[in-house]
């Protein structure tokens, strides 16, 4: 509707001579008043000198037409018998002759009834393929036959006929003897989306297209057209009009298909259209298919969403002008708009007032859709086009199970992945627009959740396991699950003891802060059996969402598997001595420190029973005897009272600190929360960063805070557009503490020794590898290197030097450590993960038969070093001997004789180049020929040079 009218040439209801009117051509039942292509006079000697007027007049190209239905001389109907000549007033003054426009005509234009030869026409005139009429007058010496001068003509013609599939029975579904580009079985219809459809094919004359867009019929898509013109018949909607050769051919095809409430698409090579009807949703769309961020136009801007239009159509009633009929308005737009916002629009090939105000309530409707929509989805969507409907639910753009019509599809060539646009769709238009109902749809909009990203209730679960530090088994909780947000940064992970009727907000101690790929979240350091929930929150530019809560679950009991085993057969003999006095020493020489933390945090209860506890199990041990250090001896003791006194003094410690973890927590959020209030009073308005590098292009803004989280989370505030160091460091203090206390809440740290990969007990956990001299750590779900130690320089990722003065390195490093351009030439470089291209051309001539067999274009072999894929692009340059467009080819790519994808090409196809993409998928390992390769139908075409290129893990 808001789209540029598109240009109209030519007047059909104007009669005149005009040399750069072009051809008409004529769709459908209307009115013309003809083309004047010969004028001149015959001196009779009857009434005077030049006493006959004669006019050749043409009315449609493309014929035959289906019938020349009535002749108005003023606006009023001439009947004319089988010789020419004039029935009733105008008798022996008016004679005429019609044609059809067969192709040939048989003779040309003559009046049997007044069998004058008009000056310089003979039989080479016979306009094949044009409807026209011979049109001559006698003058009136008395001056009652035309009073007025020449009377203004125009002829009612039905025009010319269309392709129509459902009468074909070469079509899937069709009947009858209908067939595409054969002229002579084409029907008479009023269908748009035949007449369309036909239009697209072009119309031919003697082996030349002479109007229309000419494409083969492979190129067009057929089903599209078909189901339009059923729905067009559904709905009574018409073509009646005249176009001309020299308006734009597309514009012609717009105008063509507006009649019938649709529009023309490109659908990749092809040309395809959409109609206004309902659709069904042929899938949905959730976050986990999309390849990229989705993007929505949230509402259509102010000045093109209109509540009121004023259609103009072609009127017979009115002497087949066109005339503009009283406004389409929708009055609940209007109230919702707050006033009258008014379009005209032009159905130049509409000749119903009832069609017209139907398009008319379309085109008020869909412009108050949303969009667009633009959707990168993953490689499965490929199938779907422009016209389908779709289900969107990505709640995080405001898309709730929002239906929408797909408007574009292009295709990445880097990824073979689509990507679409669309618009809202919504249903109750329909019934609205057609006059089903009275009740006009809302105007659409997006819904759901704030701009901040909220986990989906099942995007995340908990559970209570435990994990093993040394002998020792501690209770942990374990959080799994994807993020499902494609504008999160970063997933926040938080836990809190559990009690009934505690507020939501009430309780949480952070448990960390990771990016959004990570799927596992081990919390221990928490107590034995206790009930716990957790909570997952996103973060997205520094703004972090509401929580998914999530349990509660009871964490398991403690066991301390080794000292059970110990002292299992109630002796603590003096070879298990060692392991209980290491235990022991770890407990006592961390209680100075906790203690300390404690009493600066003014923690007191947790601390008094972590104090006591200790001391009952140093009082305990020292009333063992013999001496529980003594490892001359052995030292009977009681089981289940051993075991509970370290038991005891295990839990006091952990229950001691996450209490410090949480104040550490508390202080740091609170911290936060007085630093963005005091900007808040300042701007209105403030962003928090944690990241490690600086924000850039996430609108950042004057004040806004960023914490540098790879160096001990240093505060800068943004100031005069950079980064300033701020000076008060407590608020990173207080995240450096919460951080710290966590980790020690976190439990025990294990150092392994050993050439093999050992199984990690707990986040922190160290690996030295003695053969590699490399220093590792987990963090919970890999081990990641930190450095290595007491390794060669050579092999030391931290510091390698940057000069060697016998000329081994110094010679292709630059001054700061980095490798001088082409200085890498050796050949240890492993080459077996890298992503490397190839490109091969030829330039022989490859000459088309009847064998219609495969020939190869271009052939390359790789070597595949390990299973993959292949990304592959080619194209070829092709010749025509003259006149011979067009012709039937293909081209494909195989892999050691397998066909890749489906081949390019067809019957029909004109073109002199053409290129191909496919991705060849499950490629094995090893040295595989990969072919471009082209087959043509005829001797008269060659391919002259070819050239292919590819992507994907392979050795050359």
């Amino acid at each position: 509707m808001t789209a540029k009218r598109p240009p109209l040439t030519g007047s059909q209801t104007t009669f005149n001579s005009d040399p750069s009117a072009g051809i008409p051509y004529l769709m459908g039942r209307t009115w013309n008043a003809g083309n004047i292509v010969y004028w001149d006079t015959n001196d009779t000697n009857d009434k005077g000198d030049n006493d006959r007027q004669t006019f050749v007049v043409i009315l449609s190209g493309a014929g035959p037409v289906e019938e020349i239905e009535d002749f108005y001389s003023d606006q009023v109907v001439v009947p004319f018998d089988i010789n020419g000549s004039a029935l009733g007033f105008y008798n022996d003054f008016m004679w005429q002759k019609t044609q059809l426009g067969q192709t040939p005509e048989p003779v040309s234009l003559s009046i049997p009834a007044d069998p004058l030869t008009p000056p310089g026409w003979t039989s080479a005139h016979k306009l094949s393929g044009y409807a026209a009429a011979m049109w001559r007058m006698r003058f009136d010496t008395k001056g009652k036959k035309f009073t007025n001068g020449t009377p203004k003509p125009g002829w009612v013609v039905k025009g010319v006929k269309v392709y129509d599939p459902r009468l074909d029975s070469t079509y899937p579904g069709g009947s009858g003897s209908c067939r595409a580009l054969q002229e002579s079985t084409y029907v008479y219809s009023e269908n748009p989306y035949l007449h369309a459809l036909t239009w697209c094919l072009g119309r031919w004359q003697n082996g030349k297209r002479v109007l229309g867009i000419g494409a083969p019929i492979v190129g067009i898509d057929v089903d599209a057209f078909v189901q339009g013109a059923n729905i067009a018949d559904l709905n009574s909607w018409k073509i009646g009009g005249v176009a001309y050769s020299t308006d734009s051919k597309w514009d012609t095809l717009v105008n063509i298909l507006q009649a019938g409430c649709g529009e023309p698409l490109a659908l990749g090579a092809k040309i395809s259209c959409f109609v206004n009807a309902p659709k069904v949703a042929l899938d949905t769309v959730t976050i986990g298919d999309l390849s990229g961020p989705i993007s929505v136009q949230a509402t259509q801007a102010r000045r093109d969403r209109i509540n009121g239009i004023i259609p103009r159509y072609r009127s017979e009633a009115h002497n087949w002008e066109v005339i503009s009929a009283a406004p389409v308005r929708v009055p609940e737009h209007v109230e919702f708009d707050g006033g009258e916002r008014t379009k005209e629009a032009d159905y130049p090939f509409v000749q119903d007032i009832k069609q017209a105000a139907t398009l008319a309530r379309y085109g008020i409707e869909n412009s108050r859709e949303f969009g667009p929509i633009t959707m990168p989805l993953r490689p499965r969507w490929i199938g779907y086009k422009p016209g389908d409907a779709l289900i969107v639910i990505t709640p995080e753009v405001g898309l709730n199970g929002q239906k929408v019509l797909l408007t574009n599809r292009e295709i990445d060539p880097t990824t073979g992945c689509p990507r679409f646009s669309a618009r809202s769709e919504t249903d109750a238009k329909h019934p609205f627009a057609l006059g089903q109902t009275t009740i006009a749809p809302p105007t659409p909009g997006v819904t759901g959740p704030p701009v901040n990203p909220i986990p989906s209730v099942g995007a995340w679960v908990i559970s209570a396991s435990s994990v093993t530090d040394g002998g020792t088994t501690l209770p942990a909780l374990i959080i799994s699950g994807a993020i499902d947000s494609t504008s999160a940064d970063a997933i926040i992970f938080e836990y809190r003891e559990f009690a009934s009727g505690m507020p939501d907000g009430d309780g949480w101690v952070g448990a960390g802060i990771e990016p959004p790929e990570i799927s596992q979240k081990i919390i221990p350091g928490i107590l034995p059996a206790t009930e716990y929930q957790a909570a997952v929150s996103y973060r997205r530019q520094g703004v972090v969402g509401d929580r998914l809560i999530l349990g509660p679950v009871t964490s398991p009991a403690i066991e301390l598997e080794e000292l059970t085993r110990i002292v299992d057969d109630g002796i603590l003999d003096r070879s298990e001595k060692p392991r209980v006095v290491q235990d022991y020493t770890v407990l006592l020489d961390e209680q100075a420190g906790i203690d300390a933390r404690a009493t600066a945090q003014g923690i007191t209860t947790q601390k008094t029973a972590y104090d006591t506890a200790l001391a009952d199990l140093t009082a305990y041990l020292g009333g063992l005897s013999p001496a529980w250090n003594d490892y001359d001896s052995d030292t009977p003791v009681v089981r289940t009272t051993f075991i509970a006194k370290f038991r005891d003094a295990y839990i006091a410690r952990q229950a001691l600190l996450n209490q410090i973890a949480k104040v550490a927590y508390d202080q740091a959020v609170a911290a936060i929360a007085a630093a963005e209030n005091a900007q808040d009073t300042a701007d209105g308005k403030i962003n928090t960063f944690y990241q490690n590098s600086p924000p850039s292009g996430q609108g950042e803004s004057e004040g806004d805070l960023w914490f540098d989280t790879n160096d001990t989370n240093k505060l800068y505030t943004r100031r005069s557009g950079v980064w300033v160091l701020t000076a008060d460091t407590r608020v990173a203090l207080a995240i450096t503490n919460a951080a710290g206390a966590q980790a020690t809440a976190d439990g025990k740290v294990t150092t392994f020794f050993s050439t093999s990969t050992p199984t990690a007990t707990a986040i922190g956990d160290l690996w030295y590898n003695s053969s590699t001299r490399e220093l590792r750590r987990w963090n919970g779900s890999g081990w990641v290197i930190v450095s290595t130690i007491g390794a060669d320089w050579a092999t030391n990722i931290l510091n390698i030097p940057t000069e060697i003065n016998d000329g081994r390195v110094g010679a292709g490093l630059n001054a700061d450590g980095t490798v001088k351009t082409n200085r890498v030439t050796t050949s240890a470089v492993v080459d077996n993960s890298l992503t490397k291209t190839f490109g091969v051309t030829d330039s022989g001539t490859l000459t088309g038969g009847p064998s219609y067999t495969w020939q190869d274009r271009c052939t390359y072999t790789v070597n595949m070093s390990v299973a993959g894929e292949l990304l592959l692009w080619g194209d070829v340059q092709n010749a025509y001997s003259s006149g011979t467009l067009p012709q039937a080819w293909q081209i494909r790519f195989t892999v050691d004789g397998v066909q890749v994808g489906s081949p390019k090409g067809g019957a029909g196809w004109g073109t002199d180049s053409a290129s191909i993409q496919r991705i060849a998928t499950g490629i094995a390992a090893g040295n595989r020929v990969v072919k471009l390769q082209i087959r043509m139908d005829n001797v008269a075409m060659s391919s002259i040079d070819g050239t292919m290129f590819g992507m994907g893990r392979f050795n050359k």
